[in-house]
């Protein structure tokens, strides 16, 4: 197996850090500070960077530097057709795919929805506290990347695997989100267990269809009072503590997956 260069090391470090979150939108890079926590010379480090502003993942303007680049509103929309194209067709794979292992698995992921509601103790629009609304979004994400664990073609992975760290990049919203928000998520990933669980590729795909184009829906209303939602205040290293660890563990291996 040949060794990868540094440049693809620093690459893929780099990367891997933006998808945990350890590097947050907005957030400045620093080559020679890079360089040192990648134990490389800058020259490595300068060709990832350039790498990912290719990729959108980074952004250099004159005053500021290198940014971790933050979506805009026509960005996010384009993000959610993508993940209309691509979920789809990964729903329909799980439920012709997945055996009785993953899909009770993904039973255990869709059970936290309603425990996080009932912790809360409100109804209505009332918004979750900060740590209930961050296991609402670590559960959310783990479903799906659960599901994307169903894609085979390797051109449709590497995909999935850029906008997965670009949602991530997305962050929350400013508002956090209410018990209504909850349960809708919740109706929308039942449905989808359905169509995975009785193996019924259609069915699975039009509730994957629906439940992003109601997502979009939400994502955008955002900006309709807020030029960029808010990164959240913890990283998702923090969000990723927040799924019980016999899910955690099943989806870790998908979080930094090495691209195909």
């Amino acid at each position: 197996m040949i060794a990868p260069s540094l440049a693809e090391s620093a690459y893929q470090q780099i990367r891997d850090q933006l998808a945990r979150g350890d590097l947050p939108p907005g957030a400045t890079l620093s080559e020679p500070g890079l360089a040192r926590s990648l134990g490389m010379s800058r020259t490595p480090v300068r060709e990832a960077i350039r790498r990912l502003v290719f990729e959108g993942f980074l952004q250099q303007t004159p005053k500021k530097g290198t940014l971790v680049k933050p979506l805009d509103r026509d960005e996010v929309a384009e993000l959610y057709e993508l993940r209309e194209l691509v979920e789809g067709h990964a729903a329909a794979a799980a439920a012709e795919r997945m055996g009785g292992h993953e899909i009770g698995v993904l039973e255990g992921i869709v059970r936290r929805m309603p425990e996080i509601g009932r912790a809360a103790g409100r109804g209505g629009d009332t918004p979750l506290p900060s740590a209930l609304a961050m296991e609402f979004y670590a559960v959310d994400l783990a479903f799906h990347l659960m599901i994307l664990r169903a894609v085979t073609n390797k051109r449709i992975a590497r995909i999935a695997s850029d906008f997965q760290i670009l949602m991530r990049l997305f962050a929350h919203p400013k508002r956090s989100p209410t018990i209504r928000v909850v349960a809708i998520s919740y109706g929308c990933h039942r449905r989808l267990l359905r169509g995975i669980r009785r193996h019924d590729p259609a069915a699975a795909r039009e509730a994957m269809w629906a439940h992003i184009r109601r997502g979009k829906a939400a994502a955008l209303s955002a900006y309709q009072f807020d030029d960029q939602p808010a990164a959240s205040d913890r990283g998702q290293s923090g969000l990723w503590a927040s799924l019980p660890p016999e899910i955690y563990a099943q989806i870790e291996p998908t979080l930094l997956e090495p691209n195909p």
